[in-house]
């Protein structure tokens, strides 16, 4: 039988469990250095608990792929397991019993999570996250939450973000419902990044988080002004591809260190009046 293969994971090393043999699995995690474990049904895993994996010493990463019926109970003997990544898992996670975990990503399924308000994950990225009020005010808890990413969300306003006064980076992808950001106020927020959300109306509400350096918006809704850049004092990058300004007027911009975006020929301003760290497209 073959070795384990190793996957990059960002920094971190993580290796594909062989299922069946546990040995080589335990031998090569040890002699690779492997931060982390994935376990997918793809590699022909069906396991429904994840005691086997209590003898893999400092197991950083997790990875569950096809495994629904998975029992998460087993997680809590992974004493230093820092990110779980998951899809299509249905039974509860008890994120009281797993103090190191800090990072989470996954999809969404309700009572999914469960003493999100006991946990110190501080980045959290959710796939097809529902509301039935249709925003953030029932989102679930996370006290020590700094950076959030929903992708195909169902929401239409981001209200009751702001009690998340610990964000630092937002990302928002694919969400076709979103009308509107505000009331946004949160002051540790450092980076906004948007792509195909086109029916955002109130990005004046960034003007709000006074502290914000990056701002990207790719192939978004028209924007009615960015008049609000003059009120971030601190933004050092705007990038807005496929994005309209609809009042034409990019003066903010000229104070700002990176600039990009899709010229218009209603836009006040090409790149070459702007810094020459700017950059552009052609007119579309």
């Amino acid at each position: 039988m073959s070795e384990p293969e190793i996957l990059k994971w960002g920094r971190y090393r993580v290796m594909r469990f062989l299922p069946g043999d546990k040995i080589a699995s335990l031998r090569s995690y040890a002699e690779q250095n492997a931060d982390g474990i994935s376990l997918s049904s793809r590699d022909g895993c069906s396991i429904d608990s994840l005691k086997v994996l209590s003898e893999f010493k400092g197991l950083k990463i997790l990875l569950l792929r096809g495994l629904p019926d998975l029992d998460m109970e087993g997680l809590s003997a992974l004493p230093e397991l820092e990110e779980l990544s998951l899809d299509d898992v249905v039974r509860v996670i008890d994120l009281s019993m797993l103090p190191p975990l800090r990072r989470l990503s996954g999809d969404w399924r309700k009572n999914l999570l469960r003493n999100a308000h006991q946990s110190g994950i501080t980045s959290l990225r959710l796939s097809k996250y529902k509301s039935v009020a249709g925003d953030l005010a029932d989102f679930p808890a996370f006290p020590e939450l700094q950076e959030l990413e929903l992708v195909q969300s169902t929401i239409h306003s981001l209200g009751g973000v702001s009690r998340f006064d610990k964000l630092r980076k937002i990302e928002l992808h694919y969400m076709n419902k979103l009308e509107a950001l505000g009331p946004l106020h949160l002051p540790h927020l450092r980076s906004f990044i948007v792509s195909d959300c086109k029916k955002i109306a109130d990005y004046e509400q960034l003007g709000n988080c006074g502290n914000l350096e990056e701002l990207k918006l790719h192939d978004c809704g028209p924007i009615k002004t960015i008049a609000f850049v003059e009120r971030l004092k601190k933004l050092k990058t705007f990038r807005f591809m496929k994005t309209d300004v609809l009042d034409g007027d990019l003066l903010p911009l000229r104070r700002l260190d990176d600039v990009y975006f899709t010229e218009k020929r209603h836009f006040s301003h090409k790149t070459s009046d702007l810094n020459q760290s700017s950059y552009s497209v052609a007119y579309k």
